[in-house]
């Protein structure tokens, strides 16, 4: 879900930005357009003051009739001479104060000179405007017939220019000519043509790059993410591990101080109770059978904190060597079979997979593995079997108990491995606990594989790299059956 969602914010950013990248372009295109469009005007516009001025200054030097700047129709013929250069469709001209003083031809609608107009006028400077479509009316009275079919006139080319003396920079006038402005309009479509196709090569390419550029930088961001994801969990898991390390050694300290009083006591005890139940047989009392049981529990006790003992030494000692998958089912074979014959159960030990392991985790291995077997014992009703399992999976090693049980109740499935949860009665629930915290400690897992009305499976998994060997050719060893008594 995090992923996606980081995806989808990479769409989204990435839309963004090109939405605003090809924003960008087309506004710059579009003020780009209009100061094309404009110098194109400006151009025109100076061309016909310049053709204009040179028929005037043409004019005057070859002696013909005098012409006076400042005559309204001295200034008219002189326009009129200019129209026949250019393509002039209709001419108005003003004073230097705006008025209409006389138009051509005789029907052209008279009209008075804007005021921005005539201040760019006294400037001297040319106004120049175009008309992509013009009513007849705003031309002509009465208005002349149109051209397109729509009632309009074609594009129309307006430029107004200053009329002025040669040598006294004075407005004394100015002329209005409308032109025919379709090379203007062909102009001005080559040019819209041009400019959408460079503005939109300039989008495909510059934003095909930014668009690289982003999701390249979106991903080095997810994956710069993914590992930081993967080493807070790192971090928080070692910090778990810390934290049981700490824990386990307290309980290491308390278990050293809870052996080093018991062994006296329980050695005691053991004599004690088989020294009654021999009294106890011998003078035919029926209390023999309870003393017996005492010490035979007090032996297993002894037992138990022998092995726990001998464990804390190797840990602390500078004893190493290897067990093999072998040695160690030949170790748990010699410590369950008892039990197993005495609940009136089969034991299997199936070895499909070769590997050793130091001593030191073989120990804790071979602990884990007693406490589950034990367990499977427990659940499993006489005449029935309890496997042992060694197999290769993937890369990890296997080893799996299996029982022939009721299976566990579904409502505590979740707490397993919680201490103070147990289905035995009376029961403490840290066995199993114990035996995650143990498995933990080396980089190992236990987990409840199968629960049903066949049985549980319950598996210790180690990794490839808690093996010293963990190459090799299966091996398989035979069961062992204990045949019920």
């Amino acid at each position: 879900m995090a992923a996606w969602r980081s995806r989808r914010l990479g769409f989204l950013v990435t839309g963004f930005t090109l939405a605003l990248f090809a924003a960008a372009v087309l506004l710059v295109s579009l003020r780009l357009r209009q100061a094309v469009r404009e110098q194109i005007l400006r151009r025109d516009g100076a061309v016909l003051s310049a053709v204009a001025l040179m028929q005037q200054y043409a004019d005057q030097e070859e002696g013909s009739t005098p012409w006076e700047i400042d005559n309204p129709m001295d200034q008219l013929m002189m326009m009129l001479d200019t129209s026949r250069i250019e393509d002039v469709l209709a001419i108005r001209l003003f004073d230097e104060n705006g008025s209409i003083q006389a138009v051509f031809p005789p029907d052209v609608v008279e009209t008075r000179l804007a005021r921005a107009d005539l201040e760019s006028l006294i400037r001297l400077e040319t106004v120049s405007r175009f008309h992509p479509r013009t009513e007849p009316a705003a031309l002509f009275e009465p208005a002349g017939p149109s051209v397109d079919p729509d009632g309009s006139w074609p594009a129309l080319l307006e430029v107004i220019i200053p009329i002025f003396p040669k040598d006294d920079p004075r407005l004394v006038g100015a002329a209005q000519f409308f032109m025919d402005g379709s090379s203007i309009a062909e102009e001005f479509a080559r040019l819209d043509a041009h400019g959408w196709r460079y503005g939109l090569t300039v989008l495909g390419v510059l934003g095909g790059a930014m668009a690289a550029a982003l999701g390249w930088a979106f991903q080095r961001m997810q994956h710069a993410n993914r590992l930081l994801a993967e080493r807070s969990s790192h971090l928080a898991l070692a910090n778990q591990q810390l934290t049981l390390q700490a824990k386990m050694g307290a309980v290491g300290a308390l278990t050293a101080n809870l052996l080093h009083g018991l062994k006296n006591p329980l050695a005691g005890l053991r004599t004690l109770a088989a020294s009654r139940s021999g009294e106890a047989r011998n003078g035919g009392s029926s209390d023999d059978g309870q003393w017996r049981d005492v010490a035979d529990a007090a032996g297993r006790m002894q037992e138990l904190v022998n092995e726990t003992v001998r464990i804390l030494r190797e840990e602390n000692g500078v004893a190493e060597y290897e067990l093999t998958f072998e040695e160690m089912a030949a170790v748990l074979r010699e410590r369950i079979l008892p039990l197993a014959a005495q609940a009136g159960l089969e034991l299997q030990c199936l070895l499909r997979a070769r590997g050793a392991m130091s001593n030191r985790e073989a120990n804790l291995v071979l602990l884990i593995l007693e406490n589950l077997l034990r367990n499977a014992i427990h659940a499993t009703p006489r005449g029935r079997q309890v496997r042992l399992r060694i197999y290769r999976r993937a890369t990890d090693t296997v080893m799996a108990v299996e029982d022939q049980g009721p299976g566990i109740p579904e409502a505590i499935r979740d707490q397993l491995f919680v201490p103070g949860q147990s289905t035995k009665p009376g029961g403490t629930g840290l066995g199993l606990a114990l035996s995650r915290a143990l498995a933990r400690q080396m980089g190992a897992e236990v987990r409840l594989e199968h629960s049903g009305d066949d049985g549980s499976v319950f598996a210790l998994i180690l990794p490839a790299d808690r093996l010293l060997d963990p190459a090799g050719a299966p091996a398989n060893l035979a069961p062992e059956p204990a045949p019920p008594p």
